[in-house]
């Protein structure tokens, strides 16, 4: 299991939610808000390398952010 950190201050939730959703083919994920950041907890479906589904799913998630501000 991997847990990704994204601060409420820094992150959209929509975006963080879509990153999820995105990435639900490849790993299951609990999604929490704390007052702090959105948690969201990953753990590989079949033969998935978490590491790297990790990362992307952390990187959509700074691109929607970005998106979502310049739009």
């Amino acid at each position: 299991m991997i847990e990704l950190r994204f601060p409420c201050d820094l992150y959209s939730g929509e975006a963080v939610d879509a990153a999820v959703k995105m990435y639900a083919e490849f790993a299951r994920a609990e999604l929490e808000k704390t007052e702090q950041a959105f948690v969201v907890r990953l753990e590989a479906l079949a033969d998935q390398d978490l590491g790297l589904v990790a990362d992307e799913l952390a990187n959509y998630a700074l691109g929607a952010t970005i998106e979502r501000r310049d739009g």
